[in-house]
């Protein structure tokens, strides 16, 4: 991911990017698809977590809204 962090902010700073939008364009593609996967990777690994603490598992009050008072 820094890498095609590192060649956007380089195609962002170089003269010829109006000449070749369609480069940045793939490198912003690639980091949509890595970010896209890591996040679901992500998203697996939790819901599986919680998944394994059962529906009466009892969260911290970080988790729930304080109620009005």
């Amino acid at each position: 991911m820094a890498g095609i962090l590192r060649q956007v902010r380089d195609l962002l700073a170089s003269p010829g990017l109006r000449a070749d939008p369609e480069t940045l364009r793939r490198e912003l593609d690639g980091l949509t698809a890595i970010l896209e996967s890591h996040f679901g990777f992500e998203e697996r690994r939790l819901a599986s977590a919680l998944d394994a603490l059962g529906p009466e598992a009892r969260f911290p009050a970080v988790f729930t809204p304080e109620p009005p008072g």
